[in-house]
């Protein structure tokens, strides 16, 4: 074994849901980014565009 510790550079950061809506601006949050649940399946939304799914990577 080495002394040296292994850290994956691969890794994926993903923002809590309540980032945004907590922790920005209140004359902001209305643009902000969120997380709503269209047709049954969780979307991030920017500006009243669903981007990509949340649930798939479960």
């Amino acid at each position: 074994m080495t002394a040296h510790a292994i850290i994956s550079a691969y890794s994926h950061v993903q923002e809590p849901p309540e980032l945004y809506s907590e922790w920005l601006d209140k004359k902001y949050r209305e643009r902000a980014p969120r997380i709503e649940e269209r047709d049954g399946a969780r979307y991030f939304v920017v500006d009243g565009k669903k981007l990509r799914r949340m649930d798939l990577a479960k």
